[in-house]
């Protein structure tokens, strides 16, 4: 599990880190789109990704 913040609910969320690395859609300026299994919709920008990916 890793801490994010999320863009689109403006909260900071407990998250599969696997789950982020593999459900992700690149929806465009600095936007990284993810689909959580509970049908909810997370917003993480690059750089938040991009440390998700380094702490793999």
């Amino acid at each position: 599990m890793i801490y994010i913040y999320d863009r689109l609910s403006h909260q900071y969320l407990y998250v599969d880190k696997n789950y982020i690395i593999h459900a992700s859609e690149w929806v465009g300026t600095e936007i990284y789109k993810v689909y959580l299994p509970n049908g909810r919709k997370l917003l993480i920008n690059r750089d938040e990704f991009n440390r998700i990916l380094k702490d793999r």
